[in-house]
C-alpha cells in the first residue's frame, strides 16, 4: 500500500542483531501498518476481521519463532517466563478486539493500534533487546546471558538467521 501514513515505521532502532527477528519484526509492523490503512479507510467489519487474523496468525509464528529460539539457548528462566507471558497478553488482547470489533470498529481499532504502537516498541526495545543479547551473548560463549555489560557493548549481529 502506497501513500500512507504509518502508525509504526521501522528504524535500526528497533534491530536486536539477530537477523530473523528483525526482519519478522519488519513483517509484524506492516500488518500493523495495514491494519491502520483498513482503519482510516473506514473498513467493513469483514475487513478488519480478516486482518486481525493475518496479524494474530503472524504474530503466533513470530511468537513461536522466539520461544524456539529461547529454547535452543539457555536463555535465563525467569527472562524467558516473562517474555512468553507478554506474547500471550498481545495474543489475549488480539481475540478480545475480535470480540468486540462489531460492537464499535472504528473506536476498538483505534484502540488496538495505540495499544500495539506502545506494546510493539516497547516489546522490541525491552524484552526482545534482552533476548537478544542473551542469545548473541550464549553464542559468543559469554555465559552470564547478558554480555557481561548490560549489553552496552555488545556487536549486533548474530549468526543465527
Amino acid at each position: 500500500m502506497t501513500n500512507r501514513v504509518s502508525i509504526i515505521d521501522w528504524s535500526e532502532q528497533l534491530a536486536t542483531g539477530v537477523p530473523r527477528i528483525d526482519a519478522e519484526h519488519r513483517r509484524l509492523i506492516d500488518l500493523i501498518n495495514e491494519l491502520g490503512v483498513l482503519h482510516r479507510s473506514q473498513a467493513t467489519v469483514a475487513q478488519l476481521r480478516a486482518a486481525l487474523a493475518d496479524l494474530r496468525n503472524y504474530a503466533e509464528y513470530h511468537f513461536q519463532t522466539e520461544a524456539d529460539l529461547m529454547q535452543i539457548h539457555p536463555v535465563d528462566a525467569g527472562n524467558r517466563r516473562v517474555h512468553l507471558a507478554a506474547h500471550q497478553g498481545f495474543v489475549d488482547q488480539l481475540e478480545r478486539v475480535n470480540a468486540l470489533v462489531a460492537t464499535d470498529p472504528a473506536a476498538v481499532i483505534e484502540h488496538l493500534l495505540a495499544f500495539m504502537m506502545k506494546w510493539l516498541l516497547h516489546h522490541i526495545t525491552g524484552v526482545d533487546a534482552r533476548m537478544a543479547r542473551e542469545i548473541i551473548s550464549l553464542e559468543m560463549g559469554i555465559s552470564d546471558g547478558d554480555g557481561g555489560d548490560g549489553g552496552a557493548n555488545f556487536t549486533r549481529g548474530s549468526s543465527i538467521p
